[in-house]
């Protein structure tokens, strides 16, 4: 099975997983004498079933991005890695951007304008690009 066909299968599989815990969360309370539309004893032995194939297809798409290499040599799962670093990095500067902005505090209690901290880039070890 290819990777695209794995994370196909996993995002249906993931897909229905979150339905049959909300069908579940709906029947989670009933009224005394009252029998829920479905048996919940059979919906948890679905989620079970759909957790086994979620965890097969998660091996596999592991599997496949380790072994997935790029001409550098970096494979899938590193490349991965790094996107993953780097988008944290890039919120905590979105983050920290709007943070600065311009806020109209006319009843602020401290004198002065706000500063942005400006020499925070010049400030970043090497190591940290």
């Amino acid at each position: 099975m290819k990777l695209a066909e794995l994370l196909i299968e996993r995002a249906e599989c993931q897909r229905r997983i979150a339905q049959i815990s909300s069908r579940l969360n709906d029947y989670a309370t009933v009224q005394e004498g009252d029998e829920p539309p479905v048996k919940p004893e059979v919906m948890l032995n679905t989620l079970d079933e759909l957790h086994a194939e979620l965890e097969e297809f998660i091996r596999k798409i592991n599997h496949a991005n380790a072994a997935t290499t790029f001409d550098d040599g970096l494979s899938l799962a590193d490349a991965i890695v790094k996107r993953d670093i780097l988008k944290s990095r890039r919120n905590i500067y979105d983050n920290l951007s709007k943070a600065a902005q311009n806020k109209d505090d006319r009843y602020s209690p401290s004198p002065g304008r706000p500063m942005f901290m400006a020499k925070l880039a010049s400030n970043r070890p090497s190591g940290a690009e």
